[in-house]
């Protein structure tokens, strides 16, 4: 019996030509922001990962809703001002379920047009 060694750690896509989003400023919360999609090539708990926003400047302004095991969206949970700066970055962190367990980070720069 092979055994899957947990030797991957999750990987983050962001699902845009650029791989950066766009939001206008002073639109409502839950407006939808990016498509992302994340992915481990590990099996079995090694391939199992959870994923979060990481809680750092403008963390609390984005919302990740999991709509599948791979697919997320992301979504504004404040509203942007003219006083907000003109990008904002929102770093999401997956950490999968393997031992030992490995973590990605993606820093996601938002631009308030």
């Amino acid at each position: 019996m092979v055994t899957d060694m947990n030797d991957n750690p999750p990987k983050i896509t962001v699902n845009s030509p650029s791989g950066e989003a766009k939001v206008e400023r002073y639109v409502p919360a839950g407006t939808f922001v990016a498509d992302i999609t994340v992915t481990d090539a590990d099996s079995g708990l090694n391939g199992e990962f959870d994923c979060q926003i990481k809680d750092d400047e403008f963390g609390g302004d984005f919302l990740l809703k999991q709509l599948n095991e791979t697919d997320f969206k992301l979504f504004t949970e404040g509203i942007f001002h003219e006083e907000s700066p003109p990008v904002v970055t929102v770093t999401i962190k997956c950490t999968d379920k393997g031992v030992p367990m490995f973590t990605a980070s993606k820093r996601i720069p938002v631009y308030l047009v």
